[in-house]
């Protein structure tokens, strides 16, 4: 079991919506107004079948981890990823233990694979500015994007 599926164990995502973002139940109306940006059309999709949400305002997508992590960088811009892994996991009462690190990393590894395709078949395509945005959309801090671009991987 993956750490996405022990965080949806302890709390599915409307519960998390409804309990510490605002009481709307997204189980019955599926769209609402985005929570991580300003709108006001609803463009925050609910998928039960995956218990994930994705924002067609902002770009924003993910299960509650995603969430918790956007919601956690509107107060505070450098805040990682672990560090909001490891906030939602002390709210849920839920114990990370050494594990928790191998669970990072495998998590990263596929993604860090299709990040890197993208940007390479896009080099060529598409502005630097579109590409920072794609790294953006990966959920990349601004130091980590600095640093791929540094790399040359840009």
């Amino acid at each position: 079991m993956g750490l996405r599926e022990i965080f949806q164990d302890k709390m599915s995502l409307p519960d998390y919506f409804s309990t510490y973002v605002r009481n709307e139940d997204i189980k019955m109306m599926r769209r609402v107004c985005c929570p991580i940006h300003s709108e006001n059309t609803p463009s925050f999709f609910y998928m039960r079948d995956t218990d994930t949400f994705s924002c067609f305002g902002c770009g924003k997508a993910g299960s509650i981890i995603e969430l918790h992590y956007y919601l956690m960088r509107l107060d505070d811009e450098k805040i990682t990823k672990q560090v909001a892994i490891e906030d939602l996991a002390h709210i849920l009462g839920i114990k990370l233990n050494r594990r928790f690190e191998k669970i990072k990393l495998e998590a990263t590894l596929p993604q860090k694979y299709f990040q890197d395709k993208l940007v390479k078949s896009a080099r060529g395509n598409i502005s630097s500015l579109a590409r920072i945005d794609l790294l953006n959309a990966f959920g990349n801090t601004p130091e980590e994007i600095l640093g791929i671009m540094k790399s040359g991987k840009l």
